[in-house]
């Protein structure tokens, strides 16, 4: 019997149902189903960490939360929102939902505002 592997298989739902938003250049399917994933098992992390770490093993009661945080993205929740994290800057910040959503414009005017300063 053929094994499907968990990962692949809600992948192919993310990729088919997920609309990407223009703005966010490191939230793909991927990196979507991998922060969801992390943030599931106790370690949440933005589309950018999520990215470059391994996926752990979830129980079953975190595989049926990681459901729900699929359910909740692919109803149009920012991924931030969900997770609870941004990376702005190259920092992996605490994003809260009263929080403006992190755009790669506000990381230019960072830079522009460093660079001023020094």
């Amino acid at each position: 019997m053929h094994n499907i592997n968990p990962f692949e298989s809600l992948l192919d739902e993310i990729r088919t149902s997920l609309i990407l938003p223009p703005d966010q250049p490191d939230e793909t399917a991927e990196s979507t189903l991998q922060a969801l994933w992390h943030t599931a098992s106790g370690n949440p992390s933005s589309a950018k960490r999520a990215a470059s770490i391994s996926l752990p093993e979830l129980t079953e009661d975190q595989s049926n939360l990681l459901r729900e945080f699929i359910l909740r993205r692919l109803s149009g929740t920012p991924l931030m929102q969900i997770t609870g994290r941004a990376n702005f800057m190259g920092l992996e910040l605490e994003f809260a939902p009263e929080v403006f959503i992190v755009r790669p414009e506000t990381e230019l005017l960072g830079h522009s505002t460093v660079d001023r300063l020094k």
